[in-house]
């Protein structure tokens, strides 16, 4: 199940459809990750946190989805990491806690989805944030 959608700006160019995607479950990495490179997203992903951190100062992320539950940081230490140092981007959690409701507005998340979740449902959330209409083969629509 998703939050309502709440960014209200968001960025338009090709150019910024950055995406990191920050999941430990290395199959479900490669799902995100192959689903939005498809929709002509550059996407980094990461399995930590530190590792997520690291690559968002380079890439600086338009949208992050982010895993709520990792091995080594929490999601309320990463997000604000991230917001000091990729600047602003759409957040959408995805989580098999219980707290994910919780969690996403603490962490003022843009979406939220629970475990197992629909990917297009996921894809679809991502794409009215960053709203950058782009064709499936990467090129500008």
């Amino acid at each position: 199940m998703s939050s309502q959608l709440r960014r209200s700006t968001a960025p338009t160019s090709q150019e910024t459809r950055h995406l990191l995607v920050i999941e430990d479950d290395a199959a479900n990495r490669e799902i995100l990750v192959t689903a939005f490179e498809a929709e002509g997203f550059t996407v980094a992903s990461a399995g930590r946190g530190r590792d997520a951190l690291a690559t968002a100062t380079r890439t600086h992320p338009s949208a992050v989805v982010l895993d709520l539950l990792l091995p080594d940081l929490d999601a309320d230490t990463i997000v604000d990491r991230l917001r000091r140092s990729a600047g602003d981007f759409a957040l959408v959690l995805v989580s098999a806690s219980t707290d994910l409701p919780h969690a996403a507005g603490r962490l003022h998340a843009d979406a939220y989805f629970a475990k197992p979740y629909d990917l297009p449902d996921v894809v679809a959330a991502i794409e009215r944030l960053v709203s950058g209409p782009v064709a499936t083969n990467g090129t500008p629509a």
